[in-house]
């Protein structure tokens, strides 16, 4: 009995040890926690830090790009030289940066000069800047990411201090999907350019709507149409430059547009594979063929408002 009791002491004795050992342990823990939270806060910083050092350095790039003369050389119909390095700095700028960066440009362009300033107001060369910070501004303003276009709207319809920015930023960026990528680029036609039954006239019969990538990227391009059309200020958006020809925002534009986009889908597109496999083409061209019934279903339904 003496020996069992001596042994159950020195056990209990030796696992009060461990215990103990392990409490103490456990007392250290929430500092030890507390420390990891602290480096890992410091770690994010430094990445948001790094982040935001790089977001600068990628705006700044793309900015100086767009300046640069020798992206500014051809600017009509469609400046492409100047487009990536635009979509890149209106995907890298704030809501409130780019509103800032816009007004600026804005009142440059808009600014008149006497007749003894240098450069005069008819300078060619001056008057070319003029017209290729248009552009710039424009392709920014058209390849804003929706969700910053929607902060600008939130922040500035109710009164904002950059209402008329807004209302700048909007026109431009109507201009940009409505008359230069749907009208031009995806459709071939000329947004100045109708006869008097309205049709559009064409400056490139080649370009078509024959995939299903095109239809939906003219489609890309009018939801945004669209969803400045149906802001309940659309008639108040506008933007003027002198010597520089645009036309008004028409309120009705979106809907006539989804019509174009749905004829000339239904003209221009036929289901075709590239695959040499009879049953694969067969497979392929079914799909196709559902994917574009669903296009076309979407179009008439924007036409019809439902």
């Amino acid at each position: 009995m003496k020996i069992s009791s001596l042994l159950l002491t020195v056990l209990f004795l030796s696992s009060c040890g461990q215990i103990q050992r392990v409490l103490d342990g456990t007392e250290k823990l929430p500092a030890q926690i507390d420390n990891t939270n602290s480096e890992i806060k410091k770690t994010n910083k430094n990445l948001d830090a790094t982040s935001e050092t790089i977001r600068l350095q990628k705006l700044d790039t793309a900015l100086s790009e767009a300046k640069d003369p020798k992206n500014r050389t051809n600017l009509v119909p469609i400046p492409f030289d100047m487009m990536i390095a635009c979509k890149i700095a209106a995907e890298s700028f704030t809501s409130d940066e780019v509103v800032l960066f816009m007004k600026n440009y804005i009142l440059k362009i808009k600014k008149q000069q006497s007749a003894d300033s240098f450069p005069a107001i008819d300078d060619d060369q001056f008057q070319y800047n003029r017209v290729a910070d248009y552009y710039m501004i424009m392709l920014i303003a058209g390849f804003l990411p929706d969700d910053t276009v929607k902060e600008i709207v939130t922040k500035e319809a109710d009164q904002g201090a950059y209402q008329d920015v807004m209302l700048n930023i909007l026109k431009l960026r109507y201009d940009f999907n409505n008359s230069m990528m749907l009208k031009l680029a995806m459709l071939g036609l000329d947004p100045a350019t109708r006869d008097a039954a309205g049709q559009y006239a064409v400056l490139d019969k080649d370009v078509k709507l024959d995939t299903l990538g095109k239809i939906e990227k003219a489609m890309e391009y009018n939801d945004k149409v669209d969803y400045i059309c149906n802001l309940n200020f659309a008639d108040k958006i506008d933007v003027e430059f002198e010597g520089i020809k645009h036309e008004s925002l028409d309120p009705r534009m979106a809907k006539a547009n989804w019509q174009i986009i749905l004829d000339h889908a239904q003209s221009d597109y036929k289901a075709t594979s590239f695959s040499k496999d009879p049953a694969t083409n067969d497979k392929e061209v079914q799909g196709y063929t559902t994917r574009y019934n669903d296009l076309m279903d979407r179009l008439r339904a924007k036409i019809s408002g439902t």
